[in-house]
């Protein structure tokens, strides 16, 4: 692929803070994990490009900090986003009941024909809290189809690249 992507794609990365946010899209853009911790303060933006339908395109991923204390900032990176990545820890369930407040956010600032995906991280891990039934539920509630739920782990890459690509996709089809 060697062609200037004419085609931009903004998408937001959300949810709670230790979620796994910054970590899926390292994977996703690198192939790699990073080996520690990072918090997010505000934003982090990455581009990459990839090949959609044979045409180059260029994803500007927006990873924004969960944590309360930058949700008033938050707002202005929302603007132009065109999809959401909402993410949660499997582990961790009080975040899968965050997602509601974090995909009403999106909606508020970005307009509700914007598609959403969400993201059940850290399949790797044994442990988990959120169950499928709760999973279900929720989906039901947000009136978000079950091929938009990806139960991924960043740390092995499981349905990390499908999951974005996927969002790419459903960006792509609300423009055409």
């Amino acid at each position: 692929m060697n062609e200037d992507p004419s085609l931009k794609i903004k998408l937001i990365v959300i949810g709670e803070p230790a979620v796994g946010k910054t970590t899926l899209v390292t994977r996703y853009t690198t192939g790699f994990t990073p080996d520690r911790y990072l918090i997010t303060l505000g934003v982090n933006v990455t581009s990459h490009r990839i090949e959609l339908n044979n045409e180059p395109v260029l994803l500007q991923i927006f990873d924004i900090a969960g944590q309360k204390q930058f949700s008033i900032i938050r707002r202005r990176f929302y603007l132009g986003s065109q999809g959401a990545i909402a993410v949660f820890d499997l582990t961790n369930e009080a975040s899968l009941e965050a997602l509601p407040g974090w995909i009403e956010e999106f909606h508020r600032y970005c307009g509700d024909n914007r598609p959403v995906i969400i993201l059940g991280n850290k399949s790797d891990l044994e442990y988990r809290k959120a169950d499928e039934e709760k999973i279900d539920q929720l989906l039901q509630k947000l009136n978000i189809p079950k091929e938009h739920l990806f139960i991924t782990s960043a740390v092995d890459g499981i349905n990390v690249d499908v999951s974005f690509e996927k969002m790419a996709s459903l960006i792509l089809d609300t423009r055409e």
